[in-house]
């Protein structure tokens, strides 16, 4: 099929790649030249796993091509997608973006074009908001994305089921073609469910998530160790493993913006929601409770200076956009701590994170510091100098919120291992 994507951005252009890996000829519309003139050239714009390999391909086998034309041609088009940013407000997704698109879209449309959103909105937003500006011939189609930041390639090619809202909660037939070539379920339903669909998954994640990270400290408090207490709860198939990883607290692009338009539909709809509300809450509890933690071993190694391993808000992105690494950074900062950092997809010397030190190299963010604190779970960390990095330190200790790294590396290494859930050793490492 001929493909139109607006947008391409962390959604648009993942997909864009996975749909001309499999024949079909994509084009995708940006606004912004820069981005389009890096897609054209087989880059990526933004740093997403494997996106670059399969875009240089694609590009170059001219399966797919970006254009930053306010009004290109869409004659001979089969398929519009919609991927453009729905972001938060406090009344609920920013529309504007969207509708604007679409307004814009409605009267170039070919005769009988499927036109499918996939950008995250409010629920009955396609039916009451979207539907209306749109031709009786066009067939609308809603599909929630499930990509996950990271792995937005590989959760485009393989997806574990697919989502198609219609007007009547039939039919799809276009949209059950163009995606075929993934082999997962088409689960074909109204608008309204396909978009709660959508809140729903994201807002059981956070829960799990928000979860794990109570037990967590509830494992600080009274001596367990929340990695064996994780292992024995993943065992068990009413729970899974998934989502039970404890952490700095949840963030990214997705779960803080579709929590907060679940509120305000809950508020809209004049009912109470407490496990939505104490998701939140939780999470907010446990953010300050890890910077708590790393004022408190810092003030007592007498030292000042912090050293903030990964800023992303999980590994394989460099999407800072919601960061519970980064909101810890700033409020160690914002508590008079002198913060460097080290992302190994963050430049060094990065402007917009307001006081915060962003180094080249792990031993320049470690050099002198009180307290090293892992923040994100890149691979790479696994295979830092930390023999090297335990020297540099003035006293060497690894807060690690990620439980990634085994223990004994920090040991071999000259390290304390402290955390949250992770009882104490019985002999202290000291320098």
């Amino acid at each position: 099929m001929h493909v139109t994507i607006v947008g391409a951005g962390f959604v648009g252009l993942p997909t864009g790649v996975a749909l001309a890996l499999h024949g079909h000829s994509v084009v995708v519309i940006d606004n912004d030249e820069r981005r389009v003139d890096l897609i054209n050239q087989g880059v990526s714009p933004h740093f997403e796993q494997d996106l670059g390999l399969h875009l240089s391909a694609v590009v170059a086998d001219q399966r797919l091509l970006a254009t930053a034309e306010e009004e290109p041609s869409l004659s001979g088009t089969d398929v519009v997608m919609i991927c453009v940013p729905t972001p938060s407000t406090v009344d609920g997704p920013d529309l504007s973006i969207l509708l604007g698109v679409v307004t814009s879209l409605a009267p170039r449309l070919p005769h009988h074009v499927t036109l499918i959103v996939k950008s995250t909105v409010a629920v009955g937003t396609i039916r009451s908001l979207v539907a209306p500006l749109l031709r009786d011939d066009i067939e609308l189609i809603y599909a929630p994305e499930f990509l996950r930041t990271g792995s937005a390639v590989a959760d485009s090619l393989k997806p574990e089921r697919v989502v198609f809202g219609t007007r009547t909660g039939e039919g799809a037939e276009v949209a059950r073609e163009l995606f075929s070539f993934t082999g997962a379920p088409a689960i074909v339903t109204n608008f309204e469910s396909a978009e709660l669909i959508k809140y729903a998954a994201n807002l059981f994640l956070a829960m799990k998530v928000s979860f794990i990270n109570e037990v967590a400290r509830l494992a600080d408090h009274v001596g367990a160790d929340v990695s064996v207490l994780r292992d024995a709860l993943g065992r068990d198939s009413r729970i899974g493993a998934s989502h039970l990883a404890p952490g700095p607290g949840w963030g990214g692009s997705c779960f803080p913006k579709d929590i907060a338009a679940l509120e305000h539909l809950r508020t809209a709809l004049g009912i109470t929601s407490p496990l939505l509300t104490a998701t939140h809450e939780s999470n907010d509890d446990h953010v300050s409770y890890v910077v708590a933690k790393i004022r408190e071993s810092v003030h007592r190694s007498g030292g000042s200076t912090v050293a903030i391993m990964g800023l992303a808000f999980k590994a394989g992105t460099n999407d800072l956009r919601d960061s519970p690494a980064l909101r810890i950074a700033r409020a160690l900062r914002d508590a008079g701590l002198e913060v460097r950092a080290y992302d190994p997809v963050i430049s060094a010397g990065t402007q917009h994170l307001d006081g915060i030190e962003v180094c080249s190299d792990a031993i320049s963010a470690t050099t002198g510091a009180s307290l090293v604190v892992i923040l994100t779970e890149w691979p790479d960390f696994l295979q830092l100098p930390w023999a090297d990095i335990a020297h540099a330190m003035a006293t060497p200790v690894v807060f690690d919120t990620r439980y990634f790294v085994p223990e004994e590396q920090f040991r071999d290494a000259g390290l304390q291992q402290i955390g949250i859930g992770l009882p104490a050793p019985a002999v202290k490492v000291t320098q």
